[in-house]
């Protein structure tokens, strides 16, 4: 592979959390797709969204199996997807709730989603 996806952070309740990822883990796969960035990761949950799925991922010089069930985010919001200097930006309240587990209470922003 070229690229890998590696955990940095995770919301402590979210779906990824509860089914035993954890930061540092290199995401491999999520029902059967590779995953080698964001956007393949977000192709294959939004695929996915309220079915359990496996997961591979590489911890500790070892292949683990996992299963979540992909959560189901309202698609209302989703202004659009920007694709700025080979960054993919989304402005929407959506892309907080995924990022952050949560909306901001002022000024939603922007969310850089892969560079």
């Amino acid at each position: 592979r070229l690229s890998v996806a590696v955990v940095r952070r995770l919301h402590p309740d979210g779906v990824a959390s509860k089914a035993g990822i954890q930061v540092g883990d290199v995401l491999l796969s999520l029902a059967g797709s590779p995953i080698s960035g964001p956007m393949d990761l977000e192709l294959a949950l939004a695929a996915h969204a309220g079915k359990d799925v496996p997961v591979e991922i590489w911890r500790q010089s070892k292949l683990h199996s996992l299963a979540i069930t992909a959560a189901e985010l309202p698609g209302a919001g989703v202004a659009r997807i920007l694709i700025w200097h080979g960054m993919v930006c989304m402005n929407t309240p959506r892309s907080f709730v995924e990022c952050f587990g949560s909306l901001p209470e002022e000024h939603p922003g922007l969310v850089v989603m892969q560079v």
